[in-house]
């Protein structure tokens, strides 16, 4: 016979909840529900709430244009909900506050959100689901609201001044900018999902009682009101991780620097194309500041330089970098390679870090176009870069080139990549981590889409990094070119110098087509019928595909075992 747990609904009764679907969490959370059977009527202060985000919002607007509001007007123009609001009981109002101290304590302090979140649920254990989350949320409202009070009067009212002082919350309208960005995600949770799901308890609570059996509820209700303990967990926690949860699924790239070795125009242009990108609504990564400070200068002054430089980021930065763990802080110098000069480290959705400096990448602004070229040709590389400044001068084009050398990083890329930096002639990954991690990840997501059963003839990923391969499989140069996720196109290098030559002369077709769909339509028409594609991976004793395309021609290529020993 199967355990049952009873659920009280307030006026409905209870409802059975069977153990085939309780998990260990819901245990946990009806384990500190025991209701006192006096309903609270908290639906009085959901306006309030709502305001009070409101208020606090437009607040938050006026410190970061430092316009002042004229208060009085706005008292008389608003219609806010305050207006019809009795009070409340002081019962309920001493739990508000302590449910605010909880709030400001727990995540002050670092505790987990779900140890807080049940915390919360203990203090509120007498209380009906619904009044736990409206509760919770006038706490939040509560903290909200006086932050964004003292930012608001902190340079105009002594009191609000010093009382901004002792709660560590100075120079909030230096930092206004960064907040905003912070914050907006917050705003976003709370009116997309939170106040719609309290919205949907009240509508279920408040359903005509002719309609509703008080023995036993008819089985649509039981199941929905089942949802009511799983729908205040979340809504609690989602109230309590806050920011926290903006970087969860998405990229998290981590900004890591020293104070002095930030360059103008490397601020610029990553605040440029944050910025852009945060107007897009599926904006899929986020950047987190990591300062590492010299601790032993002057603290002070550091401070003032760290503050500084914060005020000129609109994204996430660690609160106090004097707190990081020198473990951590030597961690990234010994495996990320970190000295002095700013790095861009990307981290996957699942933590896994996919690039160790990203920045080149961060540099190429939208709207340019993209060169990837490699190979282990002095001359051709020489030729190549002036080519492309070439062809990209006459149509009219910015592109970007960055070199990426060979998975074989040896002396030949070492001088290349010398070079280059000397003479400016392009971007180039750093000689030889970079170079070699550029390559090792490729192989990777070759290995991980063979793998999983993908081939060049139903994978677009896949048939371009099986190319990019094969262009490292010889000596001679290649480049792929792209503008934005649809356009691209690759040659090897003696194909790509010679439509070079041959589209220059083909202005008026670039201005009418695009530059890529140009070089591509030229590529295809000189597409030569002998050739020579070696695809040289590090293989496993597993995982060895049955058979590979020629990413040239697509037919089948010829298996061989080969051993090999290079010494160049």
């Amino acid at each position: 016979m199967q355990q049952q747990s009873n659920i009280d609904i307030g006026r409905f009764g209870t409802i059975s909840f069977s153990a085939s679907d309780d998990s260990a969490l819901m245990k946990q959370i009806l384990s500190t529900h025991s209701p006192h059977g006096l309903e609270v009527d908290v639906k009085p202060i959901l306006p309030v709430i709502k305001d009070v985000l409101h208020q606090a919002n437009l607040s938050m607007d006026s410190v970061i244009t430092s316009g002042a509001r004229d208060q009085a007007d706005v008292l008389v123009k608003e219609k806010t909900a305050v207006a019809g609001f009795d009070g409340m009981l002081k019962e309920d109002a001493s739990i508000i506050n302590k449910i605010s101290c909880e709030l400001t304590c727990k995540c002050s302090g670092g505790d987990d959100a779900h140890s807080t979140a049940m915390t919360i649920f203990n203090n509120l254990s007498n209380y009906s689901w619904d009044a736990k989350v409206v509760i919770s949320l006038a706490a939040f409202a509560a903290n909200y609201g006086e932050f964004w009070l003292m930012a608001q009067l902190s340079t105009t009212n002594p009191l609000a001044k010093s009382v901004s002082l002792l709660k560590q919350l100075s120079n909030i309208r230096g930092h206004a900018s960064s907040l905003k960005s912070r914050v907006d995600p917050i705003n976003n949770l709370l009116h997309s999902a939170i106040l719609k799901v309290i919205d949907c308890i009240f509508q279920f609570k408040e359903l005509p009682p002719q309609y509703i059996s008080h023995e036993r509820p008819p089985a649509p209700l039981a199941t929905a009101m089942a949802h009511f303990p799983a729908a205040a967990y979340w809504t609690i926690r989602s109230i309590v991780v806050g920011i926290e949860e903006v970087l969860k699924r998405k990229t998290v790239v981590l900004l890591i620097s020293d104070l002095d070795h930030i360059a103008e125009e490397e601020l610029f242009a990553l605040t440029r194309t944050y910025n852009e990108a945060k107007t897009k609504s599926d904006l899929q990564y986020e950047i987190v500041w990591i300062p590492v400070v010299d601790r032993s200068t002057d603290e002070e002054a550091s401070r003032k330089k760290f503050e500084k430089l914060q005020a000129k980021m609109s994204w996430y930065t660690v609160a106090d970098p004097w707190l990081l763990d020198p473990a951590f802080i030597r961690y990234m110098k010994e495996e990320w390679h970190f000295s002095k000069k700013l790095i861009l480290v990307a981290l996957d959705p699942q933590g896994k870090v996919v690039c160790y400096n990203a920045l080149h990448m961060f540099m190429i602004s939208q709207g340019k176009h993209i060169c990837l070229y490699g190979g282990a040709d002095h001359e051709w590389v020489r030729n190549f870069t002036a080519a492309a400044k070439d062809i990209a001068k006459t149509a009219g084009i910015t592109l970007e080139m960055v070199y990426v050398g060979k998975s074989k990083a040896n002396e030949r890329v070492k001088k290349i990549a010398s070079t280059i930096t000397a003479e400016k002639l392009s971007h180039c990954l750093p000689y030889p981590t970079y170079i070699s991690c550029f390559w090792t990840r490729l192989e990777s997501m070759w290995y991980s889409r063979t793998q999983h059963g993908k081939t060049a003839e139903n994978d677009r990923i896949l048939q371009e990094v099986s190319a990019m391969l094969s262009f490292d499989g010889s000596e001679q140069g290649w480049a792929v070119i792209s503008n934005g996720s649809t356009e691209m196109v690759r040659a090897n290098g003696d194909t790509i110098l010679k439509i070079f030559r041959e589209i220059k002369s083909l202005e008026k077709d670039i201005k009418q087509k695009g530059f890529v769909p140009v070089l591509k339509e030229n590529i295809e028409k000189s597409h030569q019928l002998h050739h020579c594609n070696k695809l040289l991976l590090r293989w496993t004793s597993t995982g060895i595909p049955e058979k590979l395309l020629c990413a040239d021609c697509t037919r089948p290529m010829e298996k061989y075992f080969m051993y090999r020993c290079c010494t160049d």
